[in-house]
């Protein structure tokens, strides 16, 4: 339960920060009661919205509504409970109203001031959180393509164990591959129906390949890498050779390294696998026999 509530404080933060909107809806709730705005149908939108949004801010009723739309979405999914932008437009209007009927104002400031109002909730809607972003994601299929393209010349049964931006597009290219781990090892809302857990070599598998892609290192000092389960202590080291062994006794037949490894790192890694590293795209490929890998 704990877990859930952090999730949820944060996923508020998040969201209140995504976007000033949050801003404009909480003033429209205030002004609403305060002023006493519009009539009966609207006080019944109000209420509603109000009372949702006191549930959807509120970290112990936000978590119960987690649970509830399970792990497969994440917090700010439960905010379609709320009639967000329409009670937004609905305040706004209200007021406008209200002023225009009350108010002495001379007809060309009152359209000035619909001016400001609008150019104001038009500067509300600029923020955003880089996880929620779109990406383009053409150019990195398309590298993905050549190189798993590359990589699955001469062999039909390939076990796959390379770095995040491959794995992301791999299935969806060539259904015939097997991989170590999917995507739901760094994405965990894709486990929110699934029974099945990595084992603790899978884990470090992932972690070793996320710390060797910033550092270029074989030996890596745990920091910072999350995976979708319990993930190794900060500050535990993670030995290349042991990575690349768990790795072979889980089956694979291919390990796609990044191109930053440093030099000694595949050097010593071909001497424990007994085979030259491939340079291709940005990556070093290790083309293994799993005969031959049984024997290690």
């Amino acid at each position: 339960m704990g877990e859930l509530l952090g999730k949820a404080w944060r996923g508020w933060l998040e969201f209140e920060g995504a976007n000033k909107l949050t801003a404009l809806f909480l003033l429209s709730l205030f002004l609403f009661w305060i002023l006493k705005l519009g009539e009966r149908d609207h006080r019944r939108l109000f209420r509603y919205g109000s009372v949702m949004g006191i549930v959807c801010i509120c970290p112990i009723t936000a978590a119960i509504l987690l649970l509830y739309q399970t792990k497969y979405y994440d917090y700010q999914w439960i905010w379609i409970l709320v009639p967000f932008t329409a009670m937004i437009a609905c305040g706004g209007v209200l007021l406008l109203d209200r002023l225009w009927k009350e108010s002495a104002i001379a007809g060309w400031r009152k359209g000035i001031f619909l001016a400001g109002v609008l150019a104001l909730v038009l500067l509300c809607g600029g923020g955003t959180v880089s996880k929620w972003d779109v990406r383009d994601l053409r150019e990195e299929r398309e590298k993905a393509a050549r190189t798993l393209e590359a990589i699955s010349e001469g062999q039909e049964a390939i076990c796959l164990w390379a770095p995040e931006e491959i794995l992301e597009h791999a299935r969806s290219l060539d259904g015939s591959l097997t991989l170590v781990y999917g995507r739901n090892m760094w994405q965990e809302h894709l486990n929110a129906f699934s029974y099945d857990a990595y084992t603790p070599e899978q884990r470090n598998l992932y972690v070793w390949m996320s710390l060797a892609e910033e550092t270029g290192r074989l030996d890596v000092e745990v920091e910072g890498v999350e995976t979708a389960g319990e993930t190794p202590p900060e500050g535990t080291v993670i030995k290349g050779e042991d990575a690349v062994r768990d790795a072979l006794a889980l089956g694979v037949n291919r390990i796609l390294l990044p191109g930053c490894m440093e030099e000694d790192a595949i050097e010593e890694l071909e001497r424990v696998l007994q085979c030259t590293a491939e340079k291709i795209e940005e990556y070093y490929l290790f083309r293994l026999d799993p005969a031959a890998s049984q024997s290690r």
